[in-house]
């Protein structure tokens, strides 16, 4: 979709969400643990029903998968950034093209692309965000969060 990130930056990771992949992988995070010493067979047994339980039938396996993924993508990002590299995450891309490109299977989703690489220049203007009152709340959605100082999280 024309964006320079993906030609101009030296590295574009192409983050994916794979709603089959614990299937094939399950007996094999089970062996890791195994070797870690977290439990027996009594442990492998529990966490194989327990896997099978909640993913084999979650409601919306595509919504988990999309979060555990950004999970891993955001600390990601903040890892390169903390190594002095910058980069541009992207979520306007055709989704098929990259798949046919990479040759992704069908049940694994893209999720976003991240440029990654050194900043050439000055850093682009600020796009502009919605104010803390719309994004951030207290005990209930909508409360406004109490405005607090740096030497409130210092304290605490």
């Amino acid at each position: 979709m024309n964006q320079r990130k993906v030609e101009d930056a030296p590295v574009v990771i192409v983050a994916c969400g794979d709603t089959l992949g614990w299937r094939e992988d399950l007996e094999e995070i089970i062996r890791i643990g195994r070797e870690h010493d977290i439990g027996g067979d009594a442990w492998a047994d529990r966490k194989r029903r327990n896997v099978i339980a909640d993913l084999g039938s979650h409601p919306n396996i595509s919504m988990w998968v999309t979060k555990q993924t950004m999970i891993a993508a955001t600390t990601m990002m903040w890892m390169a950034e903390a190594l002095g590299y910058d980069t541009g995450p992207m979520e306007g891309f055709d989704e098929d093209k990259v798949r046919e490109a990479l040759g992704i299977p069908e049940h694994v989703r893209v999720l976003f692309l991240l440029a990654l690489g050194r900043l050439r220049g000055e850093d682009g203007k600020y796009p502009g965000r919605l104010p803390r009152s719309r994004t951030l709340f207290a005990e209930r959605y909508g409360d406004p969060f109490p405005e607090l100082s740096q030497t409130d999280f210092l304290s605490s």
